[in-house]
């Protein structure tokens, strides 16, 4: 039983970790976009 434990939390840890650098991207391209963006600017 541990053993499935250990690989559940290694595979829950691992989609986790994928999951945070997937959100700060996003937050990174939503905080830099206005600035990189050339159109729309007045």
């Amino acid at each position: 039983m541990s053993y499935l434990n250990r690989v559940f939390a290694a595979r829950f840890m691992k989609t986790l970790l994928i999951i945070c650098c997937i959100a700060l991207l996003i937050a990174a391209i939503w905080f830099l976009g206005p600035f990189l963006s050339t159109t729309g600017k007045k």
